[in-house]
């Protein structure tokens, strides 16, 4: 009777084992996926900002070619200027992640 129970005991903790043990890895797993879906967001949200200030540099530009009113001259002079800034940013992150963009 008692080495019944020994041994539902140590099938019971083998089980235990085995399911903490399965539980450790895929939380690490989930914990590195989750660092590389945060990086993956700021690259995208960077390259983003590329994007818009190319926007906004054409968009100044042809409401001035339209109209020849210096203010809307305002948005290409500031994307001129925040342009490098976003473009080297963005090449630092997929720098970081060189398997997935090319630099």
């Amino acid at each position: 009777m008692i080495r019944k129970l020994q041994i539902g005991f140590g099938i019971s903790l083998l089980i235990l084992l085995l399911s903490s043990s399965a539980s450790y890895i895929s939380i690490r797993e989930q914990i590195s996926n989750r660092s590389q879906v945060i990086h993956t967001q700021r690259t995208i949200r960077s390259a983003n900002q590329v994007l818009m200030d190319l926007q906004n540099a054409e968009t100044g530009l042809r409401g001035f070619l339209l109209t020849g009113t210096y203010s809307f001259l305002d948005p290409y002079y500031q994307s001129v200027k925040s342009l490098p800034r976003s473009i080297e940013y963005a090449r630092t992150w997929c720098r970081t992640m060189s398997s997935r963009c090319a630099a």
